[in-house]
């Protein structure tokens, strides 16, 4: 199965070395998981955007330092890309700015969170399971890190994911797009690496309560399967 990569941020350059980009991230997630997924890098961020008539199973967007409202001149044709994906039949998973990037495209609202920085690994509430989501759980834990969130949702949307700290945590459209604000390709002492390297601009109170999650467990493996059955089933 191919998937074409929508490749919106990097990690800082200090810990990029050690710990990959997050394609290198997405790859091993699957790997880990025995899903065989082949990712098809597109730089968006120089203008590179895939031709929507390749034959691609569906379209991953991974997170940014970006914000979706930002005046960077790569974000707009990014924007109306996802608006033509909807009029196609064609799938797309959207985490953290993907998923903040498909709201924000379809009519939905996105914006700094009044709760601030949501840091480190944190609880949601699965309060709807569609098809993919096997294995099903009621509650899901995943890794995060963000300052902006989805404050309202597009039409037509199904909330899937709620949380104290992000009430939309994700959800879907139809058959064509899961969004997603946690990061089920993130491992903990990838995300450890970065609160530590943004310690100065989080300040320490947060950073320091963020890293005393990451020893609890995560659900990354049954996230990461969700994606797979997204893109697999009709």
């Amino acid at each position: 199965m191919k998937i074409a990569f929508l490749h919106a941020g990097f990690p800082p350059d200090a810990i990029k070395p050690q710990h990959g980009d997050y394609l290198s991230m997405f790859k091993n997630a699957f790997a880990k998981n025995g899903i065989a997924i082949e990712l098809v890098d597109y730089q968006v961020q120089k203008g590179n955007l895939p031709n929507l008539q390749h034959n691609f199973a569906g379209f991953i967007c991974c997170g940014s330092a970006n914000s979706v409202y930002d005046s960077e001149p790569w974000i707009p044709p990014l924007v109306n890309f996802i608006k033509d994906l909807a009029k196609k039949d064609a799938k797309m998973v959207g985490i953290c700015f993907g998923h903040q990037l498909i709201a924000h495209a379809l009519g939905g609202k996105v914006e700094k969170a009044k709760t601030g920085w949501g840091l480190g690994n944190k609880a949601g509430e699965v309060v709807q399971n569609i098809p993919c989501m096997t294995p099903p759980l009621k509650k899901i834990n995943l890794l995060y890190s963000h300052q902006d969130q989805v404050t309202k949702l597009p039409q037509e949307s199904q909330l899937l994911i709620t949380s104290d700290h992000c009430p939309n945590a994700a959800f879907s459209i139809g058959k064509q797009f899961l969004a997603i604000q946690g990061h089920p390709e993130f491992e903990p002492d990838y995300l450890d690496a970065l609160l530590q390297n943004r310690r100065k601009r989080i300040g320490d109170t947060l950073v320091d309560k963020a890293k005393d999650t990451l020893q609890l467990e995560h659900n990354n493996s049954e996230a990461i399967q969700w994606i797979a059955n997204f893109f697999q089933r009709q």
